[in-house]
């Protein structure tokens, strides 16, 4: 390996690894959360077990970046409703006098602060490998299970390299609004290539499709996985045959990870792990950045009140892809889109166009000249209003030019969603949002909004500086 390259690794093992001290106070405020918690279920329900999971009981966790997860399993008895319902009761009484809030994965649980530490209660089934009945019951089977092969070999600072890279570049994180890499799928890739750098140099040659079974449960039949999952990245849950854990990753942050790997071992800095820290642009330097920037900016700003982050990102992302296919289809050139949401009210798309204002005709290519809808398309096109030249053949086609109906991308949106997008393929939860509260700004209309919320201005920094900070 090279020296510069071993050089970073020790540079970064020195801020990730927690002191024997942290990790002993973590560890005593996940059993204090522990204790909280089964004394509470003893005054509701006598057979429920409480454990510790996640990366501090492994072991995997970042110094200054633990997060507490404590378990609570329920007998299968229990219906889906009364397990969630039961099981944030019990972790709010557990944790009252913490700051806490109510989060929904398949069910509810409960998120608190406890001494500047994020600690997570979560309801699950106490149950049998295999007869999942929720998609939590596999985590305490996934610490069993990790904690089980760093037995045999000591990878978790090779893990916590891995965490860390991922976390520089961008790409950590299975949430919806990242499409990243989460912890776990961290651990099976240092699990299966047996260091932090054996996973680089191997992600530096992946392919779309790729097919990771570290337990082989496949046998070897990866063409038979990768249809089966049909992802653009496949790890096979060792636990469970028919889960791919890299399921949330998605085309962008697969491909900044393969494109990060390789740059980094060809040209090693610390910066992918710890990328400088981002400061956004003045406004009236952002202003200036638009003003003289050669595309034109869309914005959609629009009040949502949806609760689960999770649910909300989908919806925004959805609504996103959908309103990029009306601007598409209708002559607009889009460069790159994003979405941003203050995930309490405030929710903003992002379009960059090569321009808002296209021309007011458009050539039409109709079909070849001895087929049997040509006839069809010149009764169409012949003398009416919308042709302004044509139609005429050239080559071996009918063309046309033809007048279109928006020559303003702003205009165009404004008509399309003026009743919430219900027709356009937006998500249905953003129907009304969009139909009562829709903004359409271009360009420097912006700059209010911009420089009222810090968090959106970094936003915007990055959006228009349009590439990845390790990208130099």
């Amino acid at each position: 390996m090279d020296a510069k390259i071993e050089e970073i690794y020790g540079q970064v093992l020195q801020k990730v690894v927690p002191s024997s001290s942290k990790k002993e106070k973590i560890l005593n405020l996940a059993e204090d959360v522990k204790k909280r918690v089964s004394s509470e279920l003893d005054v509701v329900m006598s057979d429920v077990r409480v454990i510790v999971g996640g990366s501090v009981a492994k072991d995997t966790w970042l110094d200054d970046e633990a997060d507490v997860d404590v378990f609570m399993l329920f007998p299968t008895s229990l219906n889906k409703e009364k397990l969630g319902e039961i099981g944030l009761r019990v972790a709010k009484n557990a944790l009252r006098g913490f700051s806490q809030k109510e989060r929904y994965a398949e069910h509810p649980y409960l998120e608190a602060e406890m001494d500047g530490i994020r600690v997570n209660v979560v309801p699950c089934y106490l149950i049998e490998q295999g007869k999942w009945l929720s998609a939590v019951d596999r985590s305490p089977f996934h610490t069993v299970y990790v904690r089980e092969r760093l037995q045999a070999v000591d990878l978790r600072d090779e893990i916590r390299l891995l965490k860390k890279f991922m976390k520089g570049i961008g790409v950590y994180g299975a949430e919806v609004r990242v499409g990243g890499f989460s912890g776990y799928l961290c651990e099976l890739l240092v699990l299966n290539y047996q260091s932090f750098h054996n996973t680089l140099e191997a992600a530096s040659e992946w392919t779309l499709g790729m097919v990771i079974d570290i337990e082989n449960l496949y046998h070897g039949r990866f063409d038979e996985a990768r249809r089966y999952f049909d992802a653009v990245l496949t790890v096979v849950d060792p636990i469970d045959a028919n889960r791919n854990v890299a399921a949330a990753v998605s085309y962008e942050r697969l491909g900044e990870f393969i494109m990060a790997c390789k740059i980094f071992l060809k040209k090693p800095s610390i910066s992918f792990f710890y990328p400088e820290v981002e400061i956004p642009l003045s406004p009236s330097l952002f202003q200036k950045k638009l003003s003289t920037a050669s595309f034109d900016l869309l914005f959609l700003l629009f009040d949502c009140n949806v609760t689960v982050p999770d649910v909300l990102w989908g919806q925004l992302y959805k609504s996103l892809r959908a309103i990029r296919k009306i601007l598409v289809q209708n002559g607009f050139n889009v460069l790159e889109v994003s979405a941003w949401s203050d995930e309490k009210r405030r929710n903003i798309l992002v379009y960059a166009l090569e321009s808002r204002l296209i021309s007011a005709s458009n050539l039409h290519l109709g079909p070849p000249i001895d087929s049997k809808e040509a006839v069809d398309f010149l009764a169409k096109h012949t003398g009416a209003e919308s042709t302004v030249i044509g139609p005429w053949v050239e080559g071996n086609r009918w063309i046309v030019g033809l007048k279109r109906k928006y020559i303003d991308a702003a205009s165009l949106l404004r008509d399309r969603l003026s009743n919430g997008g219900k027709d356009t393929g937006v998500g249905k939860i953003l129907f009304e949002p969009l139909k009562n509260s829709l903004k359409i700004l271009v360009n420097e209309e912006i700059i209010p909004f911009y420089s009222s919320d810090l968090d959106y201005a970094l936003f915007m920094s990055s959006f228009i500086r349009g590439k990845p900070k390790w990208l130099i």
